[in-house]
């Protein structure tokens, strides 16, 4: 990236940052925040603001390209290293997103089902009031699911472990009566009653001769499913369940999943802008807001105003701003609306097609 895109891309930030008031987290004063710039998402942390007016004057002055704050509470949120800070509790913290070379709406969507469906265990299986979940859009690939609620603050990452594995059924227990019991029962109910073959095949210890005769005797077999008892079922075992429940578990990448175990990781602070797509870190009112939400139209920071830029590299097809944009070859001079020139800026994949002075910033 050249500088005068640099230029342009920094002065775009503090214009963003000059018009708005930034939310912040509870308890600001407690927290630890990490920046970032060109190249590398956290290039320093160990910074504290006493109050969201000290934020706001540093995302105005400084506009850094990734802004994040901890998820856990210190005593001394800029006192370095970690064990001087004194930890307080952590919020719980899970991180939902896919690989995606380019933004692409399909993927985000099966993303935000996912989304949906952690929410719904945080709420029926762990009793968790709605209006302590926050549901934030990363600004990129996925979502952030934040828990405030005193009673976890002092969980362990071991604790932590824990409610991950059982989210996503890793551990593969059960207990007679549980949410997941349920739900497994419902599900293999399901397959019956649609005759799902192929998806009673793909359990363990069920071929195809096994899968017909349950299907040949669906009505009997679920009945005594709901009745409880799953013994005499044939070609069914304990690992049967297990597929049954990793199916239906959220889906968390290991790295993904560090995110929740690790009391003092970092995460995008709200309503900021994301250095790598220039798309905001779009936090929702409420939980139920999110099955009707398109990170791509709501989450712009930029307008569509008129911007030419010159390709670096050859450039598929992506999706933004409510639009499609079909692939663009390399070295070609071409207008495209703001939010998209940025993001393609940002992406290494073009240079902003002006001259930018350093004191246009």
């Amino acid at each position: 990236m050249n500088q005068a895109t640099k230029i342009f891309i920094k002065k775009k930030f503090k214009d963003y940052y000059r018009k708005r008031y930034i939310n912040y987290p509870p308890n600001i004063e407690q927290r630890e925040f990490g920046m970032g710039n060109f190249e590398k998402k956290i290039e320093y942390r160990h910074r504290a603001f006493k109050n969201g007016r000290d934020l706001n004057l540093y995302l105005r002055t400084d506009a850094p390209l990734y802004i994040s704050y901890s998820a856990a509470y210190y005593e001394f949120p800029a006192n370095q290293p970690i064990i001087r800070k004194v930890w307080l509790g952590s919020d719980l913290v899970f991180d939902l997103d896919m690989d995606m070379k380019m933004l692409d709406l399909r993927k985000l969507d099966m993303v935000k089902d996912e989304a949906s469906h952690l929410i719904n265990f945080l709420i029926e299986d762990f009793g968790i009031p709605s209006d302590k979940i926050e549901v934030k859009f990363s600004g990129s690939k996925g979502y952030h699911i934040t828990v405030y609620d005193k009673a976890i603050q002092k969980l362990g990452k071991q604790d932590r472990r824990e409610i991950a594995d059982y989210i996503s059924f890793s551990n593969g227990r059960l207990v007679e009566g549980s949410t997941w019991t349920k739900r497994i029962k419902e599900e293999f109910i399901r397959i019956l009653n649609e005759k799902d073959i192929a998806a009673l095949e793909r359990l363990e210890g069920v071929g195809k001769k096994t899968a017909d005769y349950l299907i040949k005797n669906k009505e009997r077999i679920t009945g005594q499913i709901e009745r409880g008892s799953w013994e005499g079922i044939p070609g069914f075992r304990e690992s049967s369940f297990m597929g049954i429940g990793k199916g239906l578990g959220i889906k968390i990448p290991d790295e993904d999943n560090m995110v929740t175990i690790d009391i003092h990781r970092l995460i995008r602070l709200q309503d900021t802008i994301h250095g790598g797509t220039g798309l905001v870190a779009k936090c929702l009112k409420e939980v139920g807001d999110l099955d009707g939400f398109n990170p791509l139209t709501e989450a712009l920071a930029f307008d569509d105003s008129p911007t030419e830029i010159s390709t670096t590299l050859d450039i598929p097809g992506f999706e933004i701003g409510g639009g499609s944009f079909k692939k663009i070859k390399k070295d070609e001079e071409i207008e495209l609306p703001l939010y998209a020139a940025i993001y393609l800026m940002l992406k290494d994949m073009a240079e902003v097609a002006q001259v930018v002075r350093d004191d246009d910033i």
